[in-house]
Formats: C-alpha cells, sequence, structure tokens
C-alpha cells in the first residue's frame, strides 16, 4: 500500500513541475525554481526506490517491461534534474512528466506473478543491461529536447503569436548544443552495451532477440551516421530533429517493442 501512496505522491509532484513549467513558457508565474528543484530531487529519489523495490525480488531482479519503463523514466527525470542545475532544460518535464507517471503507476499497479526474473545474473549480462537502459534514457532525452527543437522552429517563423515561449527558452545554438551532447553521450553507451552484449550475450540471434539486436545495430548506424554528418558536414536543424527521431523509434520498438511481445503476446522472459 505504501508503493501507491509514494508513486501518486511522485506523480502529483512531476505533474505538478510540469504544469509550472507550461505556466513559465506561457509568460505566467509559476513554482519558483529553487521549490521545483527541492521537489522534483525528492520526487525522482522516492521513485528511485520505487524501481528498487519493484525490480529486487526473491528470485532474482524482476526486469520485466513495467519495471523497466519506470526505471527508464527515473533515469530521464534524474538526468534531466542534473542537467538543470547548469542549463535551463526543465521544460522538458512538461513532456517527461506525464510519461514518468504513466510508467510509475503502471509498475505499481501491475501484478507480480510469473514474472521474468534472472536468479543468477552475471555481472557481465548486468552491465549489458545498465548500458542498454542507460543509453536509451539518453537518447530519449534527445529525442524530446529534438521534439522541443521543432516546436520552437515553428515558434519562431510565427513569432507575433508566441513571443512569451520564445523569449523563456534558451537560444537555439544551446539547445542544439545540449542535443548534440545527449547524443554524443547515449552513443557511447550503446557502443558500449553492443560491445557487452556479444562479449556475455550467449547468442545475440537467438529467436527473441534477434529483432532487438538487428535494431539496435540499425539505430547505431543511423545515431553515428547523424554525428559524422554534424562533425564533417555541419548537419543540424530539421535534418538533426529527422534523425534522431528515427534512431529513438528504431531503439524503441526493438527494445520496447520486442518486450511487450514477448512477455505479453508469446509469454517469453526476455533477458535483457
Amino acid at each position: 500500500m505504501w508503493e501507491l501512496a509514494s508513486a501518486i505522491a511522485v506523480s502529483i509532484i512531476y505533474l505538478s513541475v510540469a504544469v509550472s513549467q507550461l505556466r513559465i513558457l506561457n509568460g505566467k508565474s509559476g513554482i519558483p525554481l529553487d521549490k521545483q528543484n527541492l521537489l522534483l530531487g525528492l520526487g525522482i529519489f522516492v521513485h528511485f526506490i520505487l524501481c528498487s523495490s519493484s525490480i529486487r525480488t526473491d528470485h532474482g531482479p524482476d526486469i520485466s517491461i513495467d519495471n523497466i519503463s519506470s526505471l527508464v523514466a527515473a533515469l530521464i527525470a534524474l538526468m534531466v534534474f542534473l542537467n538543470g542545475f547548469k542549463k535551463p532544460v526543465l521544460s522538458l518535464f512538461i513532456g517527461i512528466s506525464p510519461i514518468a507517471t504513466a510508467a510509475l503507476l503502471w509498475s505499481v499497479l501491475s501484478t507480480h506473478t510469473d514474472r521474468p526474473t534472472f536468479t543468477h545474473l552475471s555481472p557481465g549480462l548486468a552491465g549489458h543491461i545498465i548500458l542498454s537502459i542507460t543509453s536509451y534514457a539518453f537518447f530519449s532525452i534527445a529525442a524530446l529536447q529534438a521534439i522541443l527543437l521543432l516546436v520552437l522552429n515553428k515558434k519562431l517563423k510565427q513569432r507575433h503569436n508566441s513571443w512569451n515561449i520564445i523569449k523563456t527558452l534558451p537560444p537555439l545554438q544551446t539547445m542544439e548544443h545540449l542535443l548534440f551532447n545527449m547524443l554524443w553521450t547515449g552513443f557511447i553507451l550503446l557502443t558500449g552495451a553492443m560491445i557487452a552484449g556479444v562479449i556475455f550475450v550467449e547468442d545475440l540471434f537467438e529467436q527473441h532477440l534477434v529483432h532487438k539486436t538487428v535494431l539496435s545495430i540499425i539505430a547505431w548506424i543511423v545515431f553515428g551516421t547523424l554525428l559524422l554528418g554534424h562533425q564533417i558536414y555541419g548537419w543540424r536543424g530539421k535534418k538533426a530533429i529527422r534523425w534522431t527521431l528515427g534512431g529513438w523509434a528504431l531503439l524503441l520498438i526493438g527494445y520496447f517493442g520486442s518486450k511487450a511481445v514477448l512477455e505479453f503476446v508469446l509469454q517469453i522472459p526476455a533477458s535483457s
């Protein structure tokens, strides 16, 4: 019962910050920044406690899709929260909060019977899973940043209708710089996850892993091409947004899509 009460409290915090950021973007008053940071710090801390409670079981870690979704959401919230002390990125919580709230409540409300657990999880496989989850979290932040850039580009064309939003957001160049920082971090982590997978996963092309493996490789190529194009040819703007969202969609389908099919349709525990 304490898990549900805590999840509801965290959800209220997330949504309150999102509403506050939305009001600020529209030129209205919101929760002061120091109070937002205090609330978010507390909410994220409790979110991680709830993730730990859901994932840790007597039979090994429970890495079913709802628990992993909640963990990814908590990681995304934490990364944006920490970056918010150096860069004005808390506006991303407008998109993060509803997703994190839904993932957290899903994890807490889900029944915990017949779950995929791993009694003997080797350090190498655990590293592969952690790197995969963390890389996806960074790419998710990059995708949210890309969507915000897309919105800002449209608003700039309608400047007379959206002056308040434009003047409250950081400069376009700063936002693009943050986007590529997130992409580089995610790419390095994804590369590490793929190397760890080759070394520690027995067969990456088993029937229940092949879709995830192939789509992850394609996503790695997409992100690598984008980063190379940015370095050599200066790719940015709409091209960078399209490639970012395309690569993120491939990872989304490869990981969560295949995991959902395995757990809900085929009733097969996915290993990562």
